[in-house]
Parts: structure tokens; C-alpha cells; sequence
């Protein structure tokens, strides 16, 4: 729900109103990082995504059953406004129709996604226009969903220029002395047994989405997918799809498919006719014969499925790949399934950084025709917990997403791993189909297919199963150790290898062994009084009951029953919310209670840290130069000063939002980072403060001053060399850890003449606190005093932190210092407690009484739970708990509402949220109003909340009566009960003597129950 905050503040909106708000292909190597030792490892940063300069993607805002005439009119009128700046609407995906009146209509079909074929590329011919600014005006006509970018993608392999291999190790690996035993030198997936179990029929088809299959190879022709519909080569489209002589797939890349020609596709560039042709990259070639070259026929290599189809689907050519291609193929796909073409499972080998509405749609989509789509993780060795890579972040229930491990069982170097990944495969020594015979490589690319041909596989066996039961065997059934391969320990979701003769065995509940999902990094602690999501994957068994979490002494029971925040029914995911009540660390178990025998799996260790924020105040403490200690002082050397790291262990335990710390790093662009040093990399540039994104410091950081640093050539006052410095002082059990950055320049300074800036962060023993102090502020360039960089503390996955200073200069003074405490922050809240300092980590909850929050208040600030809130104030509280607390929406158009003029400083919020569909127009006397400062209710909120989760086309259960005070007549019962089976509403206490359970649907919505509705749904939301 979260997208990248704007920079943005409410300071200048009526405080009447806003009163309760304020504002690539890497090789993988182990960082050498000490503290004596800085690297400046580019190669650990997350490639930043490349943005297409011409083009960028639209979703139209229609009503939940478009018809022709609806779409023609939001089109013509789109186009009209669009003209007027110079942009232009290219293509409709999947669809021959030009973006004209003569569009066709939308097709249907039952329980399938239909928003696919409202997404446009948009061409923006004003050279005077970014694609950003572009974006702006699309999103400021009100008649699309969403805008963004066409990232440039690239296909997720490594090169490699070891010799081919002659064996196929990752199928089947014999020991030579027993050629019924595994080799100890190779981790296989088991291929033979599972062969005696099934090979193929034929009857399944994969689409490989990548740079096209060679169709005529020796080992790949046989297998190809055959268009029945179409007849080659003779220049005439047979089967209307608007794409003439596609035989095996389409190449979706070729501006001709993408604009609705249907003109042939020329020669050079065509894929799937018959006869002679060359695939843009061996890269597609390799993936398919992966998963599907011919089995048992005497020639060269056999996929994990020996008979199953390959339908090519080309994106792209030598890892020049869009988004907006992808998604076309994608749609080509779903046409193709519509049209009949038994379509099982679609391979992704491809990725980028950078979120895309549209790619996630076009994939869930698929997922509603029943079609499951397996991605490879990525080979930038990051932890996707804290770094997300698409599309293998989107987290859908019709994904698989496959990281690779070498022959020794462990996880690959250049692997990706983390929360986002659900099992391994191998993916080193890979040997395959190529466009010049066969080659070997290595890559997340080559896990994937892998595991993509075993689905296919298992569905030619078993073509009953569902998605669900599917993605359920290949994970449940994997195994945590294969050949006596090392553990996967926080490497992937299920910490398991393929294993595909499991998989494909025909017997019943073959794992009903619990397999904790979430939480994966164990080491991560979890909040005292915070919503965690937890999740259990079994294979469901004739006898099954239920899974019981435990922590310490506290149990719940997890659910598989599809009712948030269980993400899918009967798909063998135990999920339930869990809200740790105490600090400390605790064991964790999770048992599958069996009506015949419980199966009981002992976790780690978690740990609780308790609640709570940092705020700062004035300090007496003065700025220590450091560089004059010498020899005492110790300067982290810096071969190359810019985007450096270095590790520092701590003589003392260091306190860090309530948990201890013996090590951190610390980088020059001016953060301490606790966890690792890639999250102390200056990437993305500074930001605000929470940023609510994981791949900022998820874990935590200090920023005394984060900027895009250089040294100094003078340093400070010309007396030293600039650099970073550490000091211990005074004696135990009281001493103190200074870090200090003296003489920065700022990177703006071209001059490089100025003396610097200095700044420091000192840690007491034995004290929770620490103090940040300041010399110099004059950094040169425009940098100076804060004008440009961020002040403030972080933790929690980006959703709690302290903000002290944004791009705000003059906020923090020169020779001055603060001490940064460790506190609640408010002093009048009691039972909302943790909620209430998660909505204010999450910077929507804000001194009641000053109607901001003033960071360096001395006095106690208060929260005022009881008091009740306005509709408008609610509007602009939910958007922000959906969007960010900085995010900007459209400009009104005041056409909305009758009682919210477009100048009106709330309007842009409420029609925002009138357009994400969460606010429903209702007239009265043929009049539209909103009555934006009459009470919230309890009911209506309840409404809004669960149309911004679930989306404003989900359409709740019918009421049951959950509520005595709750009629099933009234037009929010059904909301109202979803929201209780969500688990964000236990409603209110019932009356005295009276039984039953109670809701108060009209009783007024307190700050503090909007605080405890807004934080468990929306900061929970982040595990989803």
C-alpha cells in the first residue's frame, strides 16, 4: 500500500483541518570490513534502476464494470487533455485496437482480473517534459488509477567462462562407486526418482517471458508450443489475436505488437515462425531447455519436464528489456489462456529495482486464471528482507520465487536471499540448450526454470491440482537438507532446496512438518505491543486441525482459511497476526495439532525490544576535536573517501532503540547503520525520516548529518585532514565512544576551498541515551547548515524514527549539541500505548496541543485519546497511513464534492481517497457533499479501512449479524464484520449484564482508536 514518500509538508495546510498531522549483474564477495578497514564495495549497491526518458505507463480509472461507452469517454477525454502537453497514448495491451474510439470492448471471463486491460504506454513527444513532470500530469487529470515509470529490466544470469560441462549434475548426481547413492560433491534435485513417478505428457504449456527460444534447436523443436490457429508464413493474422504468422509465442518487444499493428512482424525480428530463425540472446534458449528439451531422445540434454510445451514469449534482445514489454507478453499470456491454450506456468528470469503497479497486475491476473508464475530472486547477493528486487517482492499467491545454491548444497554468492525468496535451486554449473548448441552458466535465471519444470511436471501427473496445491508441494515438500548439505538458515522463506522426487511422490501428507515462513530473520527483534505477522506452511493433511505458534508463554492459533491476513485459503499457509506483550527473548515453537499425533518444530530464539521512540533536547555537551587526539584517536582510513563503510567494534555495549549492540558500521555519508554495512551505503541519496521503506537501514541508523559527503582538502580550520575518527574516553564502568566526521565537504563544492563541516555522535556506557554535537555547519556548496541533508534516528523496517531536520537550514545551530533519549513519547496514553508510538514512529501522530510535534520540546507532550475526529481530519489520516506521511496527492478538481472546493486545503485528500474508490459519492437531494467536519463514526471507517486494504472492487461477505447493535441492513454491516475477521476490530465494550458482542457503529471515532485501527493495519501491512 506504501509507495515512496514525496517530500512533503502539511505546515502549510489549514491547521483547523490538519491540526492531528505533521508532515545488475554482480559478482557476489564477502564485504572485508573491519574496524581498520574501509571498503568502498560498489559493487553492493543496488543498481539503480534505468528509467525509460520517452515513455511511461497509465492505469485508466474506470468503475467496477466498465462498459464500451465508459471506456471511450475516459479515453477520448484523456486523450484530449494529454494532446494539449504534448503526450501521447500508444498502445492498449494485449488488444489490436489503437488508443482510439474504435477500441474494442473488454473481455471477461468469471473470478479473472479484468484492471490489465485498462494500462496504456504513454509516449511523451514534448522534449520540454521529463517523465516525471509527465507523471505529474497524468495523475493530475483524475482519470487515471496510477502512473509510473518503464523501468529498463535485465535478464538475472552471471557470465561465465568456465568449460562446458558434459553431466547434468543439478538433475541427478551419482556416486561413481554407487550409482544407486548421490555423489558428496554435487546437491541434485533428485530427478530419477521423480522420473519413475512421470515424465510428461505434452499437455501442459510454459511460457518462457525472456529474449526468445531458438525454435529449431535439436532439442527444443519437439517441445515447442504450436499456435493451432495459425498457419505460417503466409502473412495473414488466422486467429485475430492481431498478431500475424506467431506460430510458438510472440515478441511482445516489437513496437508493432505493442501499438496494435497488425501488419507482419519483419523478418529480422520474428521468433515464432517456423524454419530457420535466431533467438535475440542464448539466454531464453537456456531457460526453456531447462524446463522442457526433449527427454530420452538421444540428444544432447533433457529438461525436468521431458514432453511439457514452451510457448516464447520475447521481451527483448542482449538484456534490453522494458517493463511495459513484459507486462505485454504477460497479457498475451492471459489472452492465450482465455482463448483455451492450457497454459500452467509462466518463467520470469528477469528483474529490476523499482516497483511497478502494473507488472504486479498483469501478473495477479494470471493468478486469477489459475497460472503460476515463478521468478528467479536475483543476483546482486542482497538480503531482499531490506532490499527489494522485482517482480520476486510482489508477494502474490501465484508466485514462486527461486534463489540459486552451488554444488555444495549453500547458497550461491551472487545469490539474492531473504524474506522475498521462497525456496532454493541450483543454479551454478548450469548446462543447457543454447543458440550454438549447448552451454553452461550460472544464475538465479537458471533456478528458476528449474523449479518452473518441475511444476509443469507435477501438473502433467496430477492436472487437478490447483495453484494453490501446487506451490504447496513444491515448498512443503522441499528439503532442508539434501545429501547432508549445510542448513539454509535464513536464506529463503521455506530455508529448503527442490526436491522433486518428493514433490512428485503419490503420497499423501508426505510433510506435516511445520515450516516457519515469517518471521525469517531471526535476528531481526520484534517490537513490544507491535503487530507481526506470522506464518506456518505445512502440507494440509485428511487430519488437520490447526497450528499453534508460542512465544514464551504466549500461544495464538494461525488460520488457513483465506480471512485476512491469511493471504489465500487451503493453500497450506498457517497466518495470524502476533502482538509480543513483554520484552526480552523468548523461545518459539510452532505445532501442527493433528487429530492423530502433533508435529512441534523449535525455532530460534526471537527477541522483543521494547516500545518506544528517541527524542532530542538541548544538551550542554560541546563538540570534541577528535583528529587533534592523535595517537590516541583512530582514523578510519579511506582509500577512496566517497560511499565508504567501515566496522567498528564497540568497547561497551551500545543501547539502540532497546536492544544491545557490540558492533555497527558507520559510512561517510554520515549515518552509524546497526545489522550490516550494505545498508549503510549511501543508496538511495538522504531522505526523509521514517521513510517507511525497508532498504534504508531496516534495522536502524543514526543520521547525524546524512549527505552525499566528500572530504575536505583543508579539513577543519585547515589544522588536520578531514576523515572520520573514533575515541574511547574516561574509564569504566562510564566511558564514552565518540564518532566523528570532521572537515566535510559537501559534494556540491566544486571549489573544494571550504574548511568543512564537523559533527559527532557520543556513546555513554551503561545509558540508552547518546548525544550528537556539532561544530562547523558551513559545508560549502549547498549543503550549508542543513539546507540539504537529514537529522534523525530510524528503526523498524523504516516505519519508526525521529526526524530532528530535512533539507530545513537554520534548524540545527553551529557549536551546539542534543542528547537523543529513549522514551514514550507521549505522557497521557495508557492502554493505546504501543499503537499510538507506532502511528507517531510512523510521523502521524503529533502533540495534540501544539497541533504538531516540536522535536526539541522540553515539557511532556500529550496525545488527547479521547478526544474525537473529524471526517476530514480522517481522510487525510488514512491516505497518509496508505500512502506515507509525506505523500502529495493530485491537485483538486473541486468537481468532486459540493462542499469541497478545490481550493479548500483538505480536498486534494478526499478526492484522492474518492478516486482510490475508498470514499463512495453518495447524493443527497441530487447534491454530492462530503461534510468534512461533521464526526467520524466507527461504522464508516470501518468501511473506509477495509476498501484501502482489500481494494474498492472487493465486495465483503454478506453480514451475518457478528453485531448485536450492527443491522444486517445497514449498508456497512458487511465492512464492520470483515473488519472483526481481519482481526482490527474487536469492537466496544457491550453493555452491562447484556450478552453478545458490540460494535458502537455510530459512536464517534476517538484519536485513540483511529491510532490503534491506522497502525495495526497499515504498518502490519508492510509483512504482506
Amino acid at each position: 500500500m506504501k509507495n515512496t514518500p514525496t517530500p512533503f509538508s502539511l505546515l502549510s495546510l489549514s491547521s483547523a483541518t490538519l491540526g492531528l498531522f505533521a508532515s545488475p549483474l554482480l559478482h557476489a564477495q564477502e564485504f572485508p570490513i573491519n574496524d581498520q578497514h574501509v571498503t568502498t564495495n560498489q559493487q553492493a549497491h543496488a543498481p539503480a534502476s534505468r528509467i525509460n526518458a520517452n515513455r511511461f505507463m497509465i492505469k485508466l480509472r474506470l468503475s467496477e464494470q466498465p462498459d464500451q461507452a465508459e471506456f471511450k469517454r475516459t479515453l477520448d477525454a484523456l486523450n484530449q487533455q494529454f494532446l494539449k502537453h504534448g503526450l501521447q497514448i500508444q498502445q492498449i495491451y494485449g488488444q489490436t485496437a489503437r488508443a482510439s474510439a474504435n477500441a474494442l470492448p473488454l473481455k471477461s471471463v468469471s473470478g479473472s482480473s479484468q484492471s490489465i486491460s485498462q494500462i496504456f504506454s504513454v509516449s511523451v513527444l514534448n522534449a520540454n517534459l521529463t517523465v516525471n513532470q509527465a507523471i505529474e500530469i497524468a495523475l493530475s487529470t483524475g482519470l487515471v488509477e496510477f502512473a509510473e515509470p518503464v523501468y529498463q529490466s535485465e535478464t538475472k544470469r552471471l557470465p561465465n567462462d568456465a568449460q562446458l560441462k558434459k553431466e547434468q549434475w543439478y538433475l541427478n548426481n551419482p556416486d561413481p562407486a554407487n550409482p544407486k547413492k548421490t555423489a558428496s560433491n554435487g546437491y541434485d534435485i533428485r530427478a530419477n526418482q521423480a522420473w519413475d513417478v512421470g515424465t510428461g505428457n505434452g499437455n501442459v504449456v510454459v511460457a518462457v517471458v525472456d529474449m526468445g527460444v531458438l525454435s529449431t534447436h535439436e532439442d527444443l523443436a519437439a517441445n515447442m508450443w504450436v499456435n493451432p490457429n495459425e498457419v505460417a508464413n503466409n502473412g495473414v493474422d488466422d486467429d485475430g489475436d492481431g498478431v500475424v504468422d506467431n506460430l510458438h509465442g510472440v515478441n511482445a518487444s516489437d513496437p508493432n505488437v505493442l501499438t496494435g499493428n497488425t501488419n507482419p512482424e519483419p523478418t529480422t525480428t520474428r521468433i515464432e515462425a517456423s524454419g530457420s530463425v535466431t533467438s535475440a540472446d542464448t539466454h531464453g534458449s537456456m531457460v526453456a531447455g531447462l524446463i522442457s528439451a526433449v527427454g530420452n531422445n538421444r540428444k544432447g540434454i533433457s529438461g525436468v519436464s521431458w514432453r511439457s510445451k514452451i510457448m516464447s514469449i520475447r521481451i527483448g534482445q542482449h538484456s534490453q528489456i522494458a517493463n511495459d514489454a513484459i507486462i505485454s507478453g504477460l497479457n498475451f499470456v492471459r489472452e492465450k489462456k482465455l482463448a483455451g491454450v492450457n497454459i500452467k506456468v509462466v518463467n520470469l528470469s528477469t528483474g529490476f529495482y523499482g516497483y511497478s503497479a502494473a507488472y504486479r497486475e498483469a501478473i495477479k491476473s494470471l493468478g486469477d486464471l489459475g497460472v503460476l508464475v515463478v521468478v528467479a530472486a536475483g543476483n546482486n547477493s542482497f538480503d531482499s528482507s531490506y532490499r527489494h528486487f522485482y517482480p520476486s517482492a510482489f508477494d502474490l499467491p501465484n508466485m514462486i520465487v527461486v534463489g540459486a545454491t552451488d554444488k555444495t548444497g549453500r547458497v550461491a554468492g551472487f545469490s539474492n536471499f531473504g524474506a522475498d525468496v521462497d525456496i532454493m535451486a541450483p543454479g551454478v554449473d548450469i548446462i543447457s540448450t543454447a543458440d550454438r548448441g549447448y552451454a553452461s552458466d550460472q544464475g538465479t535465471s537458471f533456478a528458476a526454470p528449474i523449479v518452473a519444470g518441475a511444476a509443469a511436471l507435477l501438473w502433467e501427473t496430477e492436472p487437478n491440482l490447483t495453484v494453490a496445491q501446487v506451490k504447496n508441494r513444491l515448498l512443503a515438500r522441499a528439503s532442508d537438507s539434501i545429501s547432508n548439505s549445510p542448513p539454509l538458515n535464513d536464506t529463503a522463506r521455506t530455508n529448503r532446496h527442490l526436491n522433486l522426487a518428493r514433490t512428485m511422490s503419490p503420497e499423501q501428507c508426505l510433510a506435516p512438518e511445520p515450516v516457519m515462513m515469517r518471521p525469517l530473520k531471526t535476528i531481526e527483534p520484534w517490537v513490544q505491543g507491535a503487530s507481526h505477522l506470522v506464518e506456518v506452511l505445512i502440507e494440509p493433511c485428511s487430519d488437520t486441525k490447526n497450528v499453534q505458534f508460542s512465544l514464551g508463554q504466549q500461544h495464538i492459533t494461525l488460520k488457513d482459511d483465506g480471512i485476512y491476513p491469511d493471504a489465500m485459503a487451503n493453500d497450506g499457509v498457517f497466518s495470524q497476526v502476533f502482538t509480543p506483550n513483554q520484552a526480552g527473548v523468548f523461545d518459539a515453537t510452532a505445532t501442527h495439532n493433528r487429530a492423530t499425533n502433533a508435529h512441534t518444530k523449535q525455532l530460534k530464539a526471537l527477541e522483543v525490544v521494547p516500545s518506544g521512540n528517541y527524542a532530542a533536547s538541548p544538551s550542554t555537551l560541546k563538540f570534541t576535536r577528535i583528529a587533534t587526539l592523535a595517537p590516541s584517536a583512530r582514523a578510519l582510513p579511506l582509500s577512496n573517501f566517497h560511499n565508504g563503510i567501515g566496522g567498528v567494534n564497540t568497547p561497551f555495549a551500545v543501547s539502540f532503540y532497546g536492544k544491545k549492540w557490540n558492533r555497527f558500521f558507520v559510512s561517510t555519508s554520515g549515518r552509524i547503520c546497526f545489522q550490516t554495512a550494505l545498508e549503510c551505503l549511501d543508496y538511495p541519496a538522504h531522505e526523509a525520516i521514517p521513510s517507511g521503506r525497508k532498504n534504508v537501514a531496516s534495522l536502524g541508523f543514526i543520521a547525524p548529518w546524512w549527505n552525499d559527503w566528500r572530504e575536505s582538502n583543508l579539513g577543519e580550520q585547515g589544522k588536520q585532514p578531514a576523515g572520520i575518527y573514533t575515541h574511547v574516553a574516561g574509564a569504566a564502568p562510564n566511558r564514552r565512544l565518540y564518532i566523528s566526521w570532521e572537515g566535510m565537504r559537501d559534494s556540491g563544492d566544486v571549489t573544494k576551498t571550504n574548511a568543512g563541516a564537523s559533527f559527532q555522535v557520543v556513546f555513554h556506557e551503561n545509558q540508552p541515551d547518546f548525544d550528537i554535537a556539532y561544530a562547523s555547519l558551513n559545508s560549502g556548496g549547498t549543503s550549508s547548515n542543513l539546507a540539504r541533508g537529514t537529522v534523525g534516528t530510524q528503526f523498524y523496517n523504516g516505519n519508526i524514527g525521529t526526524e530532528q531536520s530535512f533539507n530545513q537550514a537554520g534548524v540545527i545551530k553551529p557549536n551546539s549539541a542534543y542528547k537523543w533519549a529513549f522514551k514514550n513519547s507521549f505522557s497521557d496514553i495508557q492502554k493505546w500505548e504501543t499503537d499510538i508510538e507506532g502511528l507517531q514512529g510512523m510521523g502521524l501522530a503529533h502533540d495534540c496541543a501544539a497541533k504538531k510535534s516540536p522535536v526539541l520540546a522540553s515539557a511532556q507532550k500529550s496525545f488527547c485519546p479521547k478526544s474525537s475526529l473529524t471526517r476530514g481530519e480522517m481522510a487525510v489520516l488514512l491516505l497518509q497511513s496508505m500512502e506515507g506521511n509525506r505523500y502529495k496527492p493530485p491537485a483538486a478538481q473541486g468537481n468532486v464534492f459540493a462542499d469541497t472546493p478545490k481550493n479548500d486545503a483538505i480536498a486534494p485528500y478526499i478526492e484522492d481517497l474518492q478516486r482510490k474508490g475508498v470514499i463512495v459519492r453518495r447524493a443527497t437531494n441530487g447534491v454530492r457533499k462530503f461534510y468534512a467536519q461533521n464526526k467520524m463514526t466507527r461504522d464508516v471507517l470501518g468501511a473506509w479501512l477495509v476498501k484501502a486494504l482489500k481494494g474498492s472492487d472487493y465486495v465483503p461477505a454478506p453480514a451475518t449479524g457478528v453485531f448485536q447493535d450492527v443491522q444486517k441492513n445497514n449498508p456497512q454491516a458487511a465492512y464492520v464484520e470483515e473488519l472483526h475477521r481481519m482481526g482490527l476490530s474487536d469492537g466496544c465494550p457491550q453493555p452491562s449484564g447484556i450478552k453478545g458482542m458490540y460494535f458502537c457503529p455510530q459512536e464517534v471515532v476517538s484519536k485513540g482508536t483511529a491510532a490503534v485501527w491506522m497502525q495495526r493495519a497499515f504498518r502490519f501491512y508492510d509483512y504482506r
